[in-house]
């Protein structure tokens, strides 16, 4: 084997700093040295990090425009070329990709699987792409996907003794039909390293599928070094929440504006809410979202500006819901933001159920303050007033130092990297308990 490792990253959508996939992963191998990274992506749209450089996208759009001319749906590049979509194809591609998530149009689903399917993408340009990387590893999101099954059995058939590194980033099995089922099993089946977003969800794959997998966290940049803050208690103290409003999260920090409303009596205010989404509030609670006294919504904004707020606040939030349809979908979930919470430097407030994966491991962080009961967020906001926020916070921060910091998890990445292109070892152990 080379003395560089090169991974092959393979994902249904850009590697983006801007969406959850691409600024996790770009977390997690940005600086590494002695790996290189190429990518193969289910888009059309342009990818924007600063990990890597090769590109090769086959979207949908490209084989049903091209199905008679395959030589043109793939498309490779550099990140540093001039290549990129029209305007216009990325647009049509995102509304259609919305629409068809948000109905769950099953026809549409049905037609993305019969073209991937037809192989139209399997073409000499692919498999050019692939020879030229010969990828030691392959690494993906797991996932219910046909296509991206397929695409990784074309990689393997190319490259054989290609390595596959999979994390798992919620329940996919729990969500997925029959046929998604079957993909992921196969997926699992075929892994040499497995990896999770929490010991929640690790512990329950172990169980369900004797899988040897481990968690895996995006890390802390502590580039900031750790002031200890003063809080003026004359001044209202400033909760920042920076996240979606999906999965009856929206609800929950509806339940909280309502408790600081029935809090700040007498005209004296002493919270208020900042909330930092690129989701559309609900019309129900437009007014109460942005008051501009009690609560403030911002809309989306760079994740830098996200970053600077979040270490400006004196309170950052994390929001589960407490629906039992919701805890079931986010039951195994840790959420990538959680960790900029934690590198933030403020204190942390996360509200949400027990016995789900956030709030679970939350609980286990020194200083961050637990409301897992809506009817106690009265008596958590008066707590609040007399807590040592300052040492809160310090505490979190070594924690996240000491613990989930970016350098020891690259590190840990490396190692497991390195130990199964060197090794001879089996394909991870696997039993059908469907």
């Amino acid at each position: 084997m080379r003395d560089v490792i090169h991974v092959l990253v393979v994902s249904d959508i850009e590697w983006a700093t801007t969406n959850a996939f691409g600024n996790t992963i770009s977390n997690w191998f940005e600086g590494m040295e002695d790996i290189t990274f190429s990518c193969i992506y289910r888009r059309s749209s342009q990818p924007i990090n600063n990990v890597c450089k090769r590109y090769y996208s086959i979207s949908l759009q490209s084989i049903v425009r091209h199905f008679l001319h395959p030589e043109l749906i793939g498309k490779e590049f550099s990140i540093d070329s001039l290549r990129s979509a029209s305007a216009g194809d990325e647009k049509w591609e995102k509304k259609m990709i919305q629409w068809i998530h948000r109905l769950h149009f099953a026809p549409a689903y049905w037609l993305e699987g019969a073209l991937f399917r037809s192989k139209r993408w399997d073409d000499k340009n692919f498999k050019n792409f692939v020879l030229e990387k010969k990828p030691d590893i392959i690494f993906s999101f797991l996932t219910g996907s046909g296509p991206a099954q397929q695409i990784i059995n074309a990689i393997m058939e190319l490259v054989p003794e290609c390595r596959q590194v999979f994390f798992i980033a919620d329940d996919v099995y729990g969500a997925n039909g029959a046929n998604g089922k079957r993909v992921i099993r196969k997926m699992l089946s075929s892994a040499d390293l497995l990896y999770g977003a929490s010991e929640m969800l690790c512990e329950a794959y172990r169980k369900q599928f004797h899988v040897e997998i481990n968690p895996l966290y995006k890390g802390c940049r502590m580039d900031h070094p750790f002031i200890m803050k003063e809080y003026d208690r004359s001044q209202a103290i400033r909760i920042v929440y920076a996240g979606n409003l999906y999965y009856g999260r929206d609800d929950v920090l509806a339940a909280l504006i309502k408790a600081i409303q029935a809090h700040n009596v007498k005209g004296e205010y002493k919270y208020h809410l900042d909330i930092y989404s690129g989701t559309p509030v609900p019309r129900r609670y437009q007014n109460l979202f942005n008051d501009g006294i009690i609560a403030s919504f911002h809309g989306q904004k760079p994740y830098e500006t996200i970053q600077a707020e979040l270490r400006a606040a004196d309170l950052v939030l994390h929001v589960e819901s407490f629906e039992e349809k919701w805890k079931k979908v986010v039951r195994y979930s840790y959420s990538t933001k959680i960790t900029d919470c934690l590198e933030s430097g403020s204190s942390l407030l996360a509200i949400g159920p027990s016995g789900i994966a956030s709030i679970e491991e939350l609980r286990q962080i020194p200083g961050a303050i637990i409301a897992d009961d809506l009817d106690s967020l009265s008596s958590m906001l008066d707590g609040i007033q007399h807590m040592d926020l300052s040492g809160n916070a310090a505490s979190i921060s070594d924690f996240a130092s000491e613990n989930r910091s970016a350098e020891m998890i690259q590190k840990r990445i490396f190692n497991d990297f390195f130990r199964i292109c060197h090794e001879q070892i089996g394909k991870a152990a696997y039993r059908d308990h469907e």
